[in-house]
């Protein structure tokens, strides 16, 4: 971990977690909101995909990236611009409805079907006639 970054310490509302077991990041994908895709290195544990089954709000770098598939475009930031990024975790924290649009938005990236709209399309293709087909 860089100096920078442990420098972030300092602020109350940081952890940091620079030899996290595979155990304590289970754990923290169920208590966070939102999964950072910045670091410049190896993606560990495929965090990315684990964050977006959990229904867990990625935003990333564009210069960082590990995974577009499970990113919205529009959860895309400018490493020159990390202002934008923060008002934006700020924003989508600010509502349940403004969180719940960005992790549709998210969804819809990855091709994401919700179970009852995939159980209803199945349901339909079996009770379907051939001419229907």
């Amino acid at each position: 971990m860089s100096s920078k970054l442990s420098a972030m310490r300092n602020y109350a509302n940081v952890r940091l977690y620079p030899n996290a077991t595979v155990q304590q990041l289970k754990e923290l994908f169920q208590k966070v909101d939102v999964y950072l895709d910045i670091n410049h290195g190896k993606q560990v544990l495929q965090a990315v995909r684990q964050a977006f089954e959990q229904n867990i709000l990625v935003l990333g770098f564009q210069e960082t990236i590990h995974d577009h598939s499970y990113i919205a475009k529009r959860h895309i930031f400018s490493s020159k611009e990390p202002e934008k990024m923060a008002y934006y975790i700020q924003y989508t924290l600010s509502a349940r409805e403004i969180m719940e649009t960005a992790l549709i938005a998210q969804r819809e990236q990855a091709g994401h079907i919700e179970k009852h709209n995939y159980e209803k399309q199945i349901n339909r293709l079996l009770d379907a006639t051939p001419q229907e087909l």
